[in-house]
């Protein structure tokens, strides 16, 4: 009798950490899955956030800086000329931003972390140097940009 029950324990300790195991298994997944879908609403948050930014600072003489809560785990956010789509004196150490450019592809705001992501595409993007890109690096997990309207598109600078 002694035998059947400690295997009788055994069994409850086995099935104790198998119960145990699965929740903390679902436990993991399902808290993975919220951090994901949260990082994916700051992705489009901020989408919408620069985008509305480009077109709100357009006009002639004016000149705004934004300090914009950085997306998920990015380095760096990336702008290109969007007159300079699709020439081939573009250059950027970027692969993808520079393949991007050169073919023609109409997005020309990157987010650069891990891996580089297109973000958008706005025409009235203008940069001083049109031939490379112009990156802004995370400072205090913010970007800092500046926006200065020429009456028609949005220069893109440094502050």
């Amino acid at each position: 009798m002694r035998r059947k029950a400690q295997i009788q324990h055994v069994f409850i300790y086995i099935l104790t950490i198998v119960v145990v195991g699965l929740i903390l298994l679902m436990g993991y997944k399902v808290i993975g899955n919220t951090i994901k879908q949260g990082c994916e609403v700051e992705h489009i948050k901020f989408t919408s956030q620069i985008l509305t930014l480009i077109e709100k600072y357009d006009a002639y003489g004016s000149y705004h800086t934004e300090q914009l809560a950085v997306p998920c785990d990015y380095e760096e956010i990336c702008f290109v000329d969007a007159t300079i789509l699709g020439s081939n004196t573009f250059n950027s150490n970027n692969a993808l931003i520079n393949n991007s450019v050169t073919a023609g592809v109409h997005k020309n705001i990157f987010l650069v972390g891990k891996t580089t992501e297109p973000l958008g595409f706005n025409q009235k993007i203008v940069l001083i140097n049109k031939n490379e890109p112009l990156c802004f690096k995370v400072i205090s997990k913010q970007f800092r940009i500046a926006f200065r309207g020429d009456g028609e598109n949005t220069q893109i600078e440094e502050y």
